[in-house]
């Protein structure tokens, strides 16, 4: 028997919020995968290189003192003594050295992002936004900030830094248009994520990760 016009409709209708119940699931998904956890992983390559320039380079013996600390500080971290790790990184973090400096404030706020306090580790991003410290190292932390922000309300703090990058010249110019995808997509904007995402997407210009992402987020909202 065929269906009535009616039952044809109402099927239609329960396929397509069932397959959007998906496409939501997938994009929670993906946003779990592609969200803070970036920053953590940017942080890591920061202090890796940092801790490796600053120890080859030590030649005075504060300076080698200060780098066998964060050596230390990251052992601890590797064994998972975070606490211990967590107070050398503080020391480190007012050595009156600003590479320390940064590099703890970095790890200080990738730890706290681990253990899911987000308000503590901003605030140790803010430390540097607010520090005395190179601007491209305050860039960094605006677009760490407001990608570990997105989706809170903490996030209008970062959002004029995000913009003026965006817009700017700034090798971090990508990673802040990344930034404003998950925030479109994070207000359900799904039209203005779709547009930042196709220009990242599609551009030579864009690193090759950003590239990737912003595709593979593309054919999850667009599935």
């Amino acid at each position: 028997m065929a269906k009535k016009p009616q039952e044809s409709l109402l099927t239609a209708a329960f396929v397509e919020e069932v397959e959007e119940d998906i496409r939501q699931e997938k994009i929670k998904k993906m946003w779990r995968r592609f969200g803070p956890p970036a920053a953590a992983v940017a942080a890591l390559i920061v202090l890796g290189v940092f801790g490796w320039s600053f120890y080859i380079n030590a030649k005075e013996q504060k300076s080698r003192d200060l780098s066998d600390q964060f050596l230390k500080a990251m052992e601890q971290v590797s064994l998972g003594q975070t606490e211990t790790a967590q107070q050398i990184f503080k020391d480190l973090s007012q050595s009156s050295v600003k590479g320390y400096e940064f590099s703890s404030l970095m790890a200080l706020a990738y730890q706290n992002i681990q253990k899911g306090d987000i308000s503590k580790a901003l605030g140790y991003y803010d430390l540097i936004i607010q520090g005395q410290f190179d601007e491209a190292y305050k860039n960094l932390a605006r677009v760490l900030a407001a990608q570990t922000s997105v989706g809170m309300e903490y996030y209008a703090n970062y959002q004029d830094d995000i913009e003026k990058i965006s817009a700017s010249n700034l090798a971090l110019k990508w990673s802040a248009r990344e930034v404003k995808a998950l925030h479109f997509m994070s207000l359900n904007k799904m039209d203005l994520a779709k547009s930042e995402l196709k220009n990242l997407a599609e551009s030579t210009e864009v690193p090759a990760d950003i590239r990737v992402r912003a595709q593979m987020i593309l054919e999850v909202i667009e599935g």
